[in-house]
């Protein structure tokens, strides 16, 4: 083998967008400075680079001009990989494509050969196909001793399938040493026929939760010589590029979305019984302790087995917030413990009445079906702490009704100004019903065959109008909506298909959970909301959704 006469080193980083628009994160710009100490030959950003997710175009272009405030201080040549906050639909893709001219490339250095690929190409979100799945055919074709690929999200995890049928393959026959992608707020490491995947999100977004399971701020630097070296740095220490592997992150991350559920109670309590489902599919024994109002309560769990944990939590509160309860538990069978924090889920029940309606905004289908208020402080919320001012200032009642092929809902809402000027994605920054339904499965016990959805709605000048917020991507939705205004009430009518739900069983007995949320806009922004319950707006977690039952 003729010696190599050169030495290439090149970092890595991904994820560095802030929880708010022009908010940037303390490390992103300190991850800057360490690279200019540091001198790679080249950096790459794996994406998610702003918030975005907002039709305000002017907003979109200040986010890019704040982010290339901060990348254009480095010293040496940078490239970037389209990430889900940075496009989302056309306008967006139009607006990184003029900045930056492009949304997938290739280009050699010495003896590398850099693929950027787009993960979110919305005429194939998710997966590397079509156009680019024949571009991605010819460049590795390119004779290079190094190559290596970047994408923002991790499609081998996410559609493991399709990426080891279609794309490995590919991969490992023309000698690809490394494939590295962001999007999941940590880092992990897998390597698989001698190719390292890397997932390395750690530039500023918000961690993930636990510190085992990669969620640490961090950057890569690889070089490039005889062999390839990788290592994971953060501020004050060097890692070896498997301080996490991926098993071991993913059975942290089963163990708290999907094995150990919320502890929770109906509301109003009928007793002071809070509830908690543990379910083990490992080969060894799960076993810790439950710390909950001052009191210790263990637990064990054996391999292939599943249990429900009852433990009493006296005086809790009449709404949120509850008292939280510590989940101490092993992930491995040397005893290694991670704990969990969860809150108390209060599970209010309302009855979904069979009864067809007709979508014209018109109230009279709606009569003997009861009509639940929610007006009250506890049930506000504002990101600008604008204080509630009562009923006249925001209240809503709402009502549910089924048939066989629809899910149907009627908010009656009291809002002393309204204001909408937005449409699609932006309704929720105007006056809007947001609406989202998890069907299939309970979210309490982080049930996997659990399906979300979640819509806008609001009164434009167009009158009503929807929105799919999530999930997009998976076929035309169904539904239908009716809006009207009169003096200071504002009705929202409307139906969404089950199929568009997603639901499996649709029959009496069939739960369903949801959270109504009403945000409130009076003329400049988004001041504040009222909801049912604290899923969406305040946890983002379907956990804390009441219950519909059909009836």
């Amino acid at each position: 083998m003729v010696p190599l006469l050169f030495s290439f080193t090149f970092a890595v980083l991904g994820d560095n967008r802030g929880q708010s628009p022009l908010q940037i994160p303390e490390v992103f710009p300190e991850i800057i400075t360490e690279l200019n100490l540091l001198q790679p030959d080249l950096v790459v950003h794996l994406g998610d680079m702003i918030l975005g997710y907002t039709d305000d175009t002017t907003l979109i272009r200040r986010e890019w001009e704040q982010f290339d405030s901060v990348m254009e201080r480095l010293t040496m040549p940078y490239h970037l990989v389209v990430g889900n906050h940075d496009v989302w639909d056309s306008t967006s893709e139009q607006i990184f494509k003029k900045r930056y001219g492009y949304l997938y490339k290739s280009f050699l250095i010495e003896d590398c050969h850099f693929i950027i690929l787009d993960s979110e190409l919305r005429s194939m979100p998710d997966r590397i196909g079509g156009d680019q799945l024949t571009w991605l055919k010819q460049v590795l074709k390119t004779k290079s001793r190094f190559k290596f690929v970047f994408l923002h999200k991790p499609l081998w995890a996410e559609d493991s399938t399709y990426w080891f049928e279609k794309i490995h393959p590919l991969l490992k026959r023309d000698g690809v040493i490394g494939v590295f992608s962001g999007h999941w707020h940590a880092y992990e490491y897998l390597k698989r026929d001698g190719i390292r995947y890397i997932v390395s999100g750690g530039a500023g977004a918000p961690l993930n939760e636990f510190e085992k399971a990669g969620g640490f701020y961090h950057y890569l630097l690889v070089n490039v010589a005889e062999s390839v070296r990788i290592a994971v740095v953060r501020p004050g220490s060097i890692l070896p590029e498997d301080i996490v592997r991926f098993e071991i992150a993913e059975r942290i991350y089963q163990i708290n979305r999907r094995w150990v559920g919320y502890p929770w109670i109906y509301y109003p309590p009928r007793s002071d019984t809070v509830v908690l489902s543990i379910v083990n599919p490992f080969h060894f024994e799960l076993c810790g302790t439950i710390d909950a109002a001052g009191r210790r309560f263990p637990f064990r769990i054996e391999p292939g087995e599943s249990g429900i944990a009852e433990f009493p939590i006296s005086n809790l509160p009449r709404w949120y917030p509850t008292p939280p309860v510590l989940i101490t538990i092993n992930y491995n069978e040397g005893g290694d413990t991670i704990t969990l924090k969860r809150k108390v889920v209060l599970v209010p029940q309302v009855r979904i009445v069979k009864r067809e309606i007709e979508i014209d905004g018109e109230i009279d289908d709606w009569s003997g079906i009861d009509s639940i208020p929610i007006a009250a402080p506890n049930f506000w919320g504002s990101r600008t702490h604008r204080e509630w001012e009562g009923r006249g200032d925001l209240s809503f009642h709402f009502r549910l009704a089924y048939d066989d092929d629809n899910l149907y809902f009627l908010v009656e809402v009291t809002d002393d100004v309204h204001d909408q000027r937005f449409s699609g994605a932006g309704l929720s920054r105007g006056d809007a019903l947001i609406f989202a339904v998890s069907a299939n499965g309970d979210p309490k016990n982080n049930d996997p065959k659990e399906r979300l959805s979640i819509f806008f709605f609001g009164l434009t000048e167009k009158g009503g109008e929807g929105f799919l917020f999530y999930p997009q991507g998976k076929g035309q939705p169904s539904y239908q909506i009716a809006a009207d205004r009169s003096g200071d009430r504002t009705i929202y009518e409307g139906k969404i298909n089950r199929k568009t739900l997603g639901s499996e069983i649709w029959e009496k007995g069939t739960r369903v959970f949801l959270d109504l949320t009403v945000t409130d806009s009076d003329g400049k922004k988004r001041e504040g909301w009222l909801a049912t319950t604290p899923a969406l707006m305040i946890e983002n977690n379907t956990a804390f959704c009441l219950e519909g039952r059909l009836d």
